[in-house]
């Protein structure tokens, strides 16, 4: 009696000890059991004689039933080197051996590539064949590289294989996710798995949390090894769904799921390239969701899981092969639940369509439209059997589920413009806000300020809603410049809607350009003709795009110092050289008073201009008593011989600074032509040419002999000032 007391006795305190130590012992069992380390080994076999094994190890006869396509040699046996579960296999395409996929119906298709392979732990007892087609790499790498599923194979470590179709550079790889490479490493994986059981037992369960997303395990929680990530994630707004199968085999165990993915992952990385794992979501065949690709699962992370069709859409797959059998009832409501969820959050109808625009040539054409069902199928999209007939023939019973899964639900909300700017110049004066419904709702659009005051509302009830803000209050109100929230809402008998909410910025009022000066806000002529460059310096007020121009007195375009530039609201500076354009050249400004012009354009399109004075004049040092035209440099010519040539050219007096032209023509312009012997072949006077304007003068026909030439223009004063050239240039007569 007193031994049976001590035993009940140990045993109390035995319970009563587990329970203190559970939780920890739980947590530290939860990470023993996700945290097994994942070895990988790559093996090329391009050089593998047809028929080899290793050593010790007795070649299987037969070969597959359905051998590789295109392929002729005996299998061969190789040596992993290592206990895996998982393997994979990965090539380039060989262009002498065949074509990759092509687009449209008419052109060619790929004879394809493919391996088949077998498996082995002791070299004796083998698996049965599996066919893993190679197919051209998704979104992280380019086409060229061939990619085949991962095969779970459980427990190996030989492969009998054979290959064929258009690849080389072949190498299997093997990935051993489970950590039990070894008879000691075999029995703490299986102590890790018990205990981890009991303390999943023994852990409290959260409660269901009022929401519609559906449990998912976690990257932390199934072992993701995060240093393995080659990229961070890129979004893109979520349009539809694809739905694929891992082709990894269905014999994994419950324990034996988070491997799975853990192998995936690794070999996605490792043996295809990818920057993360390629699928967003992976349900394994007991139902359970995988957080996939690194980035939040509400988010629209693009993945690399339909090759041309990554962005805007997200892939979900079933681990498994379901070539010839459904997916579980358990996994199919998986799906269901993830979909219903994935989909409401990203606002999309799944019983709609998407027109996607294909990023890689395969099945389409790089750049090519194309419509699918917002839940579609790989094959929908790339020359791929995934994700199988019998889950394909599931798709449109999955469609109708997810729709009425959640109800009511709002579908595809959007604003026409996000930036408004209501001052009645019919440029970007509204918004329109508009959504369709699952069912008739009864809806409501409110905007309100950065305060949550409501600005304007309208509400009403049907399957769709739309309505058009002029960026005013009911009563006709402009709003201040700023942010503003549309928020839309519906509920019917069946409950609430996810709300959907956008931003639009109101803004009516033009920049203010500030701080605007010129320097020097003279420029004067050089000796050699050329004016002092002007800075020209401002600031906006807010982020806009700007242009600064040069006008000529009475206001026509002289120069531009530069285009419409986005800057943002700080202080600016450009220089302006001094020349104005004539005659598709740029010569120095002519004196006189020329005016900066300033232009600033918000994001919105409100315009504000600033001008600025700047006068040209001629240095009195230099050009006394203004009896020297400036040289100007003329355009060259290029004229048939027999045909006609215009010249165009403009004699410019600069006078004393201050003082007025001592002439307004000049008494006589010549116009000489000379050949490259320095022999003078035309000679032309005009009299009574005015000066500073822009003059033409036409040789009706040329009659001088194929070749290079140059002309000179001078210009003489009625005083008798000695004739100044104005300018040459060259003149070819073809």
């Amino acid at each position: 009696m007193q031994r049976r007391a001590l035993i009940l006795a140990a045993a109390s305190l035995a319970a009563l000890l587990l329970l203190v130590l559970l939780p920890s012992l739980g947590d530290a069992a939860m990470r023993w059991e996700k945290t097994a380390p994942v070895r990988g080994a790559t093996l090329a076999v391009d050089q593998v004689r047809p028929g080899s094994a290793p050593p010790g190890v007795r070649v299987p006869s037969g070969r597959p039933p359905h051998s590789a396509r295109g392929a002729s040699a005996a299998p061969a046996v190789v040596d992993a080197g290592m206990t895996f579960n998982l393997l994979g296999a990965v090539g380039r395409h060989d262009a002498s051996r065949g074509v990759l996929p092509q687009g449209d119906a008419g052109e060619t298709k790929s004879a394809g590539a493919s391996i088949t392979v077998r498996t082995s732990l002791d070299g004796a007892a083998w698996s049965e064949w599996v066919t893993l087609p190679l197919a051209s790499a998704e979104g992280d790498v380019g086409p060229e590289r061939l990619v085949g599923e991962p095969c779970w194979v459980g427990e190996a470590r030989y492969v009998q294989f054979v290959h064929g179709g258009p690849v080389n550079d072949l190498k299997l790889m093997f990935v051993n996710s489970l950590g039990e490479t070894t008879v000691v490493d075999r029995a703490k994986g299986a102590l890790g798995r018990v205990v981890a059981a009991v303390a999943r037992f023994a852990r409290p369960h959260a409660a269901d949390a009022a929401t519609t997303k559906p449990a998912i395990i976690t990257r932390a929680q199934w072992g993701a090894n995060e240093k393995l990530k080659r990229a961070a994630p890129e979004y893109a707004p979520v349009r539809m769904a694809f739905i694929h199968h891992t082709v990894s085999g269905n014999g994994y165990g419950r324990d034996q799921a988070k491997a799975v993915v853990r192998g995936i992952y690794y070999y996605h990385v490792r043996g295809a390239g990818y920057n993360d794992i390629g699928y967003n979501f992976l349900i394994d065949r007991f139902g359970r969701i995988y957080e996939g690709r690194y980035g939040g699962v509400a988010r629209g992370v693009v993945g690399a899981q339909t090759l041309g069709f990554n962005t805007n859409s997200t892939g979900i797959a079933f681990i498994g092969t379901f070539s010839s059998v459904k997916p579980s009832p358990a996994a199919r409501a998986a799906l269901v639940k993830l979909l219903a969820w994935k989909l409401d959050v990203n606002y999309v109808n799944p019983t709609s369509t998407a027109t996607m625009t294909c990023r890689a040539t395969q099945k389409y054409k790089n750049g090519q439209k194309v419509k699918f069902k917002a839940i579609s199928g790989h094959r929908d999209a790339n020359f791929t059997a995934c994700p199988g007939s019998p889950t394909y023939s599931l798709l449109p019973s999955v469609r109708t589920s997810v729709a009425a899964t959640g109800r009511p639900k709002i579908f595809n909300p959007r604003v026409s413009a996000r930036l408004i700017t209501p001052n009645d110049d019919g440029v970007t004066d509204t918004t329109t806000v508009r959504f369709s419904a699952s069912e008739t709702v009864s809806w409501r659009i409110a905007v309100s300020n950065a305060d949550g005051v409501v600005v304007r509302s309208w509400a009403a009830s049907g399957s769709s809603a739309k309505r058009v803000w002029d960026g005013k209050t009911a009563d006709g109100v402009v709003v201040p410049d700023g942010a503003y929230t549309v928020r839309m809402t519906a509920r019917s008998s069946r409950g609430s809607a996810r709300p959907a909410v956008s931003r639009v910025m109101v803004d009516a009022l033009p920049p203010s350009i500030d701080d605007a000066v010129a320097t020097p806000a003279t420029s004067l002529r050089r000796a050699d003709g050329r004016r002092q460059p002007v800075q020209i310096s401002y600031t906006v007020s807010e982020p806009a795009k700007t242009r600064v121009s040069i006008r000529r007195p009475g206001g026509k375009p002289a120069a531009l110092v530069n285009d419409w530039s986005a800057i943002s609201a700080q202080p600016r500076a450009v220089k302006w050289n001094g020349t104005v354009s004539f005659a598709g050249v740029k010569i120095p400004a002519p004196d006189g008073q020329y005016t900066v012009l300033i232009q600033a354009r918000d994001v919105v399109g409100n315009l504000a201009r600033l001008s600025l004075p700047v006068t040209c004049e001629s240095d009195p040092a230099q050009w006394g008593d203004g009896s020297v035209f400036v040289t100007k440099a003329l355009a060259g010519l290029r004229v048939p011989r027999g045909q006609k040539a215009v010249f165009r050219y403009m004699a410019v007096l600069a006078p004393p600074q201050g003082s007025p032209a001592s002439a307004t023509t000049a008494e006589a312009v010549t116009l000489k032509v000379r050949d490259a012997d320095g022999v003078w072949r035309y000679t032309r006077r005009i009299a009574d040419v005015p000066l500073n304007v822009a003059q033409t003068h036409t040789w009706s026909r040329v009659g001088l002999p194929r070749g290079t030439y140059r002309y000179y223009i001078y210009a003489r004063l009625a005083d008798g000032t000695k004739a100044q050239l104005v300018g040459s240039a060259k003149l070819v007569v073809r």
